[in-house]
């Protein structure tokens, strides 16, 4: 079986992590893959991103893939550059499809897999050419990353509608694009760790773990200001704060840190390959992104023994509700969590995070993304067949 996917970065984000647990494990299936995304190859884990494409031969096309969103207008000068923004959207996306067309022509695969929701090209081509297509909705668009579709919500439910097969992240997500009650969608949850990588460290260190992009829609101006709150009652705590992030935000929080006296107890580690080391040894796992399609690193906690404390919103509400942890919804909330996990002693702590790694194992594990995402694709071949 061969399967053409296209994404839209080359950063090792958690959309892009998914994506290679899964397709590397759907190719013990039998499952050929040919990767259609841009070609940037230096900075934010990008060389990683294509040094595993080669070290597992997957075949790659280089190509701009732009997301189908309005051009942002967040200035006046922008306001005014808008005509000429939109005139090379849609120039871009004409280009782009007509590039794909070519390599789905060149390639002929038996169905194409988009891994975004808000790349739409992918299901054009399909369209045109009668091969099947799955939409992997990972993100709500307008909720979590304010973009404003194009053309509309509307006409890209529709498309998600006429798809072969849609398959969300969350259940929640399904129901922000009027897809709960659909034949053809499903929530497959991400695949986060294998089965036989898990393992539980009872004694955990005198940190908490904030660990994603650093961007405004994480939250971590939130976290900050509660663990300066939290670290006047707990001194020999520290927040460790793994990812990349623009300089502008990231000189913006270190000051936020030292007007709120807690700079000292902040380490500031960058982008960091080895996230499980940092995550088996926390207290836990602080999250305070305010619209998570998902929460890859909220399901990892839960995976690894570490219990996660998240706002009480979207994907993070989600998870924690379906195998455990803590929720917050002020500073304060987030504080007192805190607290709570940090007062526990061994026996307490295991109490509360082993049933969250058990339930966590069944729903995130790889090995059953994998089986799912396989399953949905076999089933897409075989209705086509008996059309």
């Amino acid at each position: 079986m061969k399967v053409l996917y296209i994404v839209n970065s080359t950063v090792m984000g958690g959309a892009t992590i998914s994506f290679f647990n899964m397709v590397l494990g759907l190719m013990k299936f039998g499952v050929s893959p040919v990767v259609i995304g841009p070609g940037e190859k230096e900075g934010d884990g990008r060389e990683l991103f294509f040094d595993t494409l080669e070290k597992n031969g997957i075949k790659y096309y280089e190509s701009e893939v732009p997301l189908q969103i309005w051009p942002m207008v967040c200035s006046y000068r922008s306001f005014l550059g808008f005509p000429v923004l939109l005139v090379k959207f849609l120039f871009n996306n004409f280009l782009t499809r007509r590039r794909i067309n070519r390599i789905v022509s060149k390639e002929n695969p038996d169905l194409i897999h988009t891994n975004v929701g808000a790349l739409q090209v992918g299901f054009e081509v399909s369209e045109r050419l009668n091969i099947p297509h799955i939409w992997h909705i990972r993100e709500y668009q307008d909720e979590d990353f304010k973009w404003k579709i194009f053309p509309s919500k509307k006409r890209l439910i529709s498309k998600f509608k006429r798809s072969s097969s849609v398959v969300a992240i969350t259940k929640d997500l399904l129901r922000h694009f009027e897809l709960s009650e659909n034949s053809v969608a499903t929530c497959i949850y991400n695949g986060i760790l294998s089965r036989k990588d898990l393992s539980y460290m009872p004694h955990k260190k005198s940190y908490f773990l904030c660990a994603s992009r650093i961007d405004e829609s994480k939250g971590h101006k939130d976290v900050i200001i509660a663990f300066s709150s939290f670290v006047k009652r707990h001194p020999d705590y520290e927040l460790v704060i793994l990812g990349f992030g623009s300089d502008k935000l990231m000189t913006s929080l270190k000051q936020l840190a030292r007007d709120l006296g807690c700079s000292e107890n902040i380490r500031w580690e960058g982008y960091k390959e080895n996230v499980t080391d940092y995550m088996k040894e926390a207290t836990a796992l602080l999250v305070g992104s305010y619209s998570e399609g998902f929460g890859r690193m909220t399901a990892e906690a839960c995976m690894l023994g570490c219990i996660p404390i998240g706002r009480n919103t979207a994907g993070t509400k989600e998870i924690i509700q379906t195998v455990g942890g803590f929720c917050f919804e002020t500073n304060e909330d987030l504080a007192d969590c805190m607290d709570k996990v940090a007062s526990m002693d061994e026996k307490t702590y295991a109490n509360v995070a082993l049933p969250i790694q058990r339930k966590a194992i069944d729903l995130f594990s790889i090995e059953a993304n994998v089986d799912q995402i396989y399953d949905a694709y076999r089933n897409v071949l075989d209705s086509k067949r008996t059309v």
